[in-house]
């Protein structure tokens, strides 16, 4: 898949921890300089999925005629459903923009991000967001428990006799609860918390007779987060990742899976001519972004989207050393993510 990687967890765990910014405090015996990269955009991709897995029930094919449930399920099954997707983006170092702060008497302290990104100049920089985790999974108990085999149900002969006393205990459990609420019942608990708990345990016995003919279902929810760099001025339709009703998001070359694309739609591009790399420049450099659209599409319909400032499509600005040397010395902070000033204080 171009351009796209799937983040593994363990790569993030490492990431997660290297998140501490690095000050360079002025040194004139630096031979190099201050060498930091401006950021280009990646766009962050989380796809949240939920996995529901029904077992069908024992007495699924009497459901009906027993109790008057329709369409319940006779065999077991997977069924995938994507919940929700959301897109953002984040910065990662472009080494085709590398610059150097030459060495003098008068240097700023500079702060960096582990990856050599301008975060300030002559001000501690706000903390850098920590990535989110790419793929987690929620596991959820079974909607249902396990009922007790009653006699009847244990001495029946034969299947259908075994549903017949399975239906008959769900009865009896209804006809217990109507009379406690309705006041009926001869050993009705005396308070109000007590009549909750035994309300209670008959829901949940309830719900455990009428699995044996609706079924049991579990839920498992898992998340992904799919990056992709922006390359090109427009891309009309590149593959993000696949998605199964069956298997769930599946590889790029299984192609069980349905794709979902990805698009890029420049809505103002503001680049030039690039700076040579690593090029010693007089001035500190930061980025006027460029701006693009960026929809996650299915079967040519936008699933979901937004628009946000790419450094990768923005052209190089400067700012001149003597705004942050002297007794008047100034201080800045840029943006880690698309490279754009964002405080100038003197």
């Amino acid at each position: 898949m171009k351009n796209i990687i799937l983040w593994a967890a363990s790569l993030f765990a490492l990431a997660a921890n290297a998140q501490e910014v690095r000050k360079i405090v002025p040194n004139p015996t630096l031979a190099e300089g201050i060498v930091y990269r401006l950021p280009a955009a990646v766009v962050e991709v989380e796809v949240t999925a939920t996995c529901t897995t029904t077992q069908a029930g024992r007495y699924a094919a009497y459901a009906e005629k027993l109790l008057a449930l329709k369409d319940v399920p006779t065999e077991n099954q997977t069924v995938w459903n994507i919940d929700k997707i959301e897109l953002s983006v984040s910065g990662v170092a472009d080494t085709a923009r590398t610059f150097t702060i030459v060495p003098s008497k008068e240097q700023p302290a500079v702060w960096l991000s582990p990856d050599n990104i301008l975060l300030s100049i002559n001000r501690e920089p706000e903390p850098l967001e920590t990535p989110a985790a790419p793929a987690v999974q929620f596991e959820e108990k079974p909607l249902t428990s396990a009922p007790i085999m009653t006699e009847e149900m244990l001495r029946a002969g034969s299947v259908a006799r075994q549903a017949e006393a399975a239906a008959a205990q769900i009865f009896r459990i209804r006809e217990s609860r109507m009379a406690l609420l309705t006041g009926e019942a001869d050993n009705r608990p005396a308070d109000g918390q007590g009549l909750q708990l035994v309300l209670g345990q008959l829901q949940q016995q309830e719900e455990a007779y009428t699995a044996l003919f609706t079924g049991e279902s579990s839920v498992r929810t898992v998340q992904r987060t799919f990056s992709y760099r922006p390359r090109e001025a427009n891309s009309k339709g590149e593959t993000l990742f696949r998605f199964s009703k069956r298997f769930g998001l599946v590889d790029d070359d299984d192609l069980s899976g349905t794709p979902y694309y990805i698009t890029v739609d420049l809505l103002e591009d503001n680049r030039s001519t690039p700076v040579v790399e690593g090029k010693r420049e007089k001035g500190v450099v930061y980025l006027l972004p460029g701006k693009a659209r960026v929809a996650v599409c299915l079967n040519g319909k936008s699933l979901v989207e937004g628009v946000f400032q790419m450094g990768q499509f923005g052209r190089e600005v400067q700012l001149p050393n003597s705004y942050f040397t002297g007794k008047r010395a100034g201080s800045a902070t840029f943006h880690p993510v698309n490279g754009s000033i964002k405080t100038y204080e003197q």
